[in-house]
């Protein structure tokens, strides 16, 4: 009813046509050509406003139809709510102008005919009982117009429900198949994601078990060959060492044979000239050095006689003759002396000291030079070793480093998709929300038009109130297209379910963001995978 009947501000008509005065005259009983004094109560009735607690309703299609409804009383008419206080008012100044006419009128105008009284009472009656048969016949047409209106409003609103329920089952059997097939698709995605997650966990755990004995080999391999190193410098050294102590002993037999050869050499080297009467003396102990071959020093001096000569010739000189002491000592040199007379031309002297002291010098430098080489072979080798160790503990750290930053990075991907699921499970869910509550106001509307109908008085159906968003709908009604049945429709415009696909509705609208955000994380797993790709290619080189 409120589809069809409007509320609108009742405007008084303030300035009538005779047709309208006519009507109005007719309506009240009042003859014009009897009674033209009286017209005007039925102008005041058409200037006179609506009381309060009174509204106006008005055909929106038909604007020649409307009625009064009183919120109080529920009492709906189609006569102006003051119609009868302007009846009353017409009756009474009839009256009135009956009586004041009887009361001049001369004896001669006095009616005594009772039947004339009769008659004009019966007149009266009569146009009263036809003014109320025609009240009552134009309320009859405008109920039976109002019930063939509500016929067939029934018959389009029970149409217009099956189709919406139609449409409604539809879109929730799609849509429901439409949840399932993205929960298994997200089901699926999920299963793929955890099997790829495991797989590439499974394959950096293998490589860096890999990795690990690769460095456990080298690691062994460079300390076998560090001990093999060892040993070989230690076999150096101890055949250097062996070597040069042969060279020693060599050395030590060597100058052994010099002193001993020298020594008699020197003790035998002068033909020693000795006057008559010598006298022997025992000369002071000169050292004599013998090197000990076993212990590496010499033995005490040993002494020998020094031998002096006198002649007893008286010209001659008194001269001596001595053997100068001399050492075998190995730091000494040998250091000859010219037999020059000195200034006393008294004695010649001859010093004998062997010195073997570079050699042992060149020697000791020799293997203090092998020792140094040898440890500066050994701290490179290590500092070779340590340098492979840290380069490889290195790797080891940042492919580790590298793999928790992409399991992070995954974790974390992995939220924000499980994020947007639930966000697009929560547009879903409140679609359907949406979608019931249309269905229940599509079901309220259709009981309060079935009891309107089932109502034994005629009175408008109140708008049921609602709390939740309507769908959107074109200006037109499409439930109403005009109250004869064999005008064309012009509302075929209209969607409704027979359409092949559904319209631009708020459920839909709902849909297409379900739609976007789906492949919104579509594309978000496609990233993933590519960053997947090219971690693992990196990790690869």
């Amino acid at each position: 009813m409120n589809d069809e009947f409007v509320v609108e501000e009742y405007r008084p008509n303030v300035d009538p046509t005779l047709s309208e005065i006519q009507e109005c005259c007719n309506s009240l009983g009042i003859n014009k050509s009897i009674d033209p004094d009286l017209e005007y109560i039925a102008i005041e009735l058409l200037r006179a406003p609506i009381p309060p607690g009174w509204k106006f309703y008005r055909n929106k299609t038909n604007p020649s139809l409307f009625f009064f409804f009183n919120t109080t009383t529920k009492k709906v008419q189609t006569q102006h709510p003051s119609f009868q206080t302007y009846l009353d008012l017409f009756n009474s100044e009839k009256q009135k102008k009956s009586d004041s006419y009887i009361s001049v009128e001369d004896s001669d105008d006095v009616i005594d005919n009772e039947a004339e009284i009769e008659k004009l009472k019966s007149v009266h009656s009569q146009k009263i009982a036809e003014l109320k048969m025609q009240q009552q016949i134009e309320l009859n047409k405008l109920i039976n117009d109002l019930d063939s209106i509500n016929s067939k409003r029934l018959k389009k609103y029970s149409s217009a429900r099956e189709k919406y329920q139609t449409a409604i089952q539809k879109y929730v059997d799609f849509s429901e198949n439409h949840k399932v097939h993205l929960s298994n698709q997200l089901i699926e995605a999920e299963k793929r994601k955890t099997q790829k997650i495991i797989e590439l966990r499974k394959r950096y755990e293998a490589e860096i078990n890999e990795q690990k004995e690769k460095y456990d080999k080298l690691k062994k391999e460079g300390e076998v060959d560090f001990r093999k190193f060892q040993k070989v410098l230690e076999q150096k050294k101890i055949e250097e060492m062996k070597q040069f102590e042969k060279k020693l002993e060599e050395e030590k037999r060597l100058m052994a044979n010099r002193k001993i050869r020298r020594r008699w050499r020197m003790v035998t080297s002068k033909p020693l000239f000795v006057a008559s009467k010598v006298h022997l003396k025992i000369s002071k102990p000169i050292s004599i050095d013998i090197l000990d071959e076993f212990v590496g020093k010499f033995s005490k001096p040993r002494t020998i006689f020094e031998r002096l000569g006198q002649y007893d010739d008286a010209s001659s000189t008194i001269s001596k003759t001595e053997i100068p002491p001399f050492s075998l000592s190995v730091n000494q040199q040998y250091i000859p002396h010219n037999n020059s007379p000195s200034e006393d031309s008294e004695s010649e002297s001859y010093s004998v000291r062997f010195n073997f002291q570079p050699k042992n010098k060149k020697l000791k430098k020799t293997s203090v030079k092998i020792e140094q080489q040898i440890d500066r072979t050994t701290k490179n080798l290590k500092d070779s070793i340590d340098s492979t160790y840290n380069t490889l503990s290195t790797d080891f750290n940042s492919i580790t480093d590298a793999l928790k930053k992409h399991s992070f990075d995954i974790n974390q991907q992995n939220l924000d998709f499980q994020q947007k699921t639930i966000e697009i499970n929560r547009e879903f869910n409140s679609t359907l929300n949406e979608l019931e509550a249309i269905h229940r106001n599509a079901l309220n509307t259709v009981t309060a038009l079935h009891h309107a109908n089932l109502s034994p008085h005629f009175s408008p159906q109140v708008p049921v109130t609602s709390y939740s968003p309507q769908p959107r709908r074109p200006k037109r009604n499409p439930f109403f297209d005009s109250d004869n049945e064999d005008e064309e429709n012009t509302y075929d415009d209209y969607y409704v379910d027979e359409s092949p696909e559904l319209r631009n509705t708020t459920g839909i609208r709902k849909l297409k963001k379900f739609t976007v955000a789906l492949s919104s994380a579509q594309k978000q797993k496609d990233k993933l995978n590519g960053r997947f790709k090219r971690v693992k290619d990196n990790v690869y080189e």
